[in-house]
């Protein structure tokens, strides 16, 4: 009995790491896409062309990490390391966007729904953990 017990919960942990894994790379993959997309933006006229893409790309962006992180939640005492190289793109071409004032207001604007997103599953979150 222990050891059907003990292969239950080794095939459990190992099929969250794949799911957690899988989530990561497509993840990975997205901010690679939003970063070359910013990449090719040199003004705020083409920053507000763009913007409805982006701002969905970062809606499927939070998606993404919602499920990872509630992967990574049923993995206790796992290391997970959020920063890539991808990222590091991506904050880099925020950050050279963001130097312009119109595009300050104009990728704030973007994200304001992913960030709103973000902050409601971090409340339900909290909110879970107390009850």
């Amino acid at each position: 009995m222990k050891k059907v017990v003990f292969c239950f919960l080794a095939l459990f942990c190992l099929s969250c790491s794949k799911n957690e894994d899988y989530y990561r790379q497509k993840g990975e993959r997205l901010s690679k896409k939003i970063a070359l997309e910013l990449e090719q933006i040199n003004s705020a006229k083409e920053l507000k062309e763009k913007a409805p893409l982006l701002r969905k790309k970062a809606l499927k962006l939070t998606d993404l990490m919602i499920k990872a992180e509630s992967i990574k939640s049923t993995l206790e005492g796992r290391e997970v390391t959020s920063q890539t190289v991808s990222s590091d793109q991506l904050l880099y071409e925020l950050n050279r966007l963001a130097q312009d004032k119109e595009c300050l207001k104009l990728l704030k604007d973007i994200q304001r729904d992913a960030l709103e997103k973000l902050d409601a599953y971090d409340a339900k979150k909290q909110k879970d953990s107390k009850s």
